[in-house]
């Protein structure tokens, strides 16, 4: 697949990111963290399967085709982390600790970066495609360890808040006609 296909690539991930993550965001109100954490990561294990069947059965045009909807899956993921993890570590952290909670949670993710390549790159020499159903499976894992933490986690940040409804009190009180006339 040539090089415009990535840029292409790219900009699909990148559009559909800006596209959904407001009502995605506006989805999740009051719905269970975990679960859709759980879903985030189904959602990446399918993408990197998506990438294992482009690169495995086509080529060209058919296979950026097929990695452009795996980039699409793996972006609706990402939507999905947002508004979720890093709310949940601002809840579950002490308020003089929240600074460190959000160090370690930042430090999570950056471990990714470091082990990736370490692990990703022998891999890749190795057997080309076979990063893509190991990288599934740690997600399915992934998934499903999040479903089983849910339950350790303190009742009143299983969900993510919803906001309560604001009663919109007027700048310029109502005109009272009847008391005008008098």
């Amino acid at each position: 697949m040539s090089e415009r296909w990535v840029g292409f690539i790219w900009l699909a991930n990148t559009l559909l990111i800006v596209l959904i993550q407001l009502p995605v965001s506006k989805a999740l109100e009051g719905r269970r963290r975990m679960a859709a954490l759980a879903l985030m990561n189904l959602l990446w294990a399918t993408a990197a399967l998506l990438v294992l069947a482009g690169g495995e059965l086509l080529n060209g045009t058919s296979a950026a085709l097929v990695f452009m909807t795996a980039t699409m899956v793996f972006a609706l993921g990402e939507t999905l982390q947002g508004p979720t993890q890093a709310p949940l570590v601002a809840d579950l952290a002490p308020d003089h600790l929240r600074g460190r909670y959000f160090a370690l949670g930042s430090m999570s993710w950056s471990a990714g970066s470091i082990l990736g390549p370490a692990v990703g790159g022998p891999l890749l020499g190795w057997h080309p495609l076979a990063v893509w159903p190991l990288a599934a499976a740690v997600c399915v894992g992934s998934a499903l360890g999040c479903l089983a933490l849910e339950r350790r986690l303190p009742t009143g940040v299983r969900r993510t808040p919803k906001p309560e409804p604001v009663a919109v009190t007027p700048l310029i009180p109502p005109l009272d006609l009847a008391a005008e006339r008098l």
